[in-house]
């Protein structure tokens, strides 16, 4: 697939957009490299069109997550499904963040992002606070693997060093 250039015009963020609504993550990139010139008529229609994408993605995962927690049988499979999520969230936390956007924009497109992750966390720590059947193994998996986190950018799409990070903090452990 070829790489896609910065967009400069608002018909080149229509296309990129679309492609990121659709869960193409190569064109944000790109994205974030755009720029446009700004103006009454095109900054709502951007603005409107930003906040679909934003929207779009964050169903994506909504509908992703309840799939996979649906299918979750252990901690271990509710864990990698929060992990998975957070992991779809780092995209959209991106475009939300977008540097073309004026800070009034970014600032309630973060917002937005921010309400979706604490309000998924809460519903599912509260269906899970009500599971009595396992012991308080899935709520523990589910605050274990937050959607509220917000991993530290490294440049790598990995999580990897900063679960190592938070995980050498926990505390000591006991072998009984």
């Amino acid at each position: 697939m070829m790489t896609a250039l910065p967009p400069r015009v608002y018909a080149d963020w229509l296309v990129l957009l679309d492609r990121f609504r659709s869960g193409d993550n190569q064109v944000l990139e790109a994205l974030l490299q755009g720029s446009i010139q700004w103006s009454p008529v095109v900054s709502e229609r951007w603005t409107n069109q930003l906040a679909g994408a934003i929207t779009a993605r964050l169903q994506a995962v909504s509908r992703e997550l309840n799939i996979t927690l649906g299918r979750a049988r252990s901690p271990f499979s509710v864990s990698q499904a929060m992990i998975s999520a957070r992991r779809s969230l780092l995209p959209i936390r991106r475009l939300a963040s977008l540097s073309a956007a004026p800070e009034a924009v970014r600032n309630h497109m973060n917002s937005e992002v921010e309400r979706f992750a604490v309000q998924t966390q809460k519903s599912l720590e509260e269906s899970a606070q009500r599971n009595h059947l396992d012991s308080g193994f899935l709520l523990k998996s589910i605050r274990d693997n937050s959607l509220v986190i917000t991993p530290v950018e490294t440049g790598v799409q990995s999580e990897a060093p900063v679960l190592a990070a938070v995980s050498a903090f926990r505390g000591r452990r006991v072998i009984l």
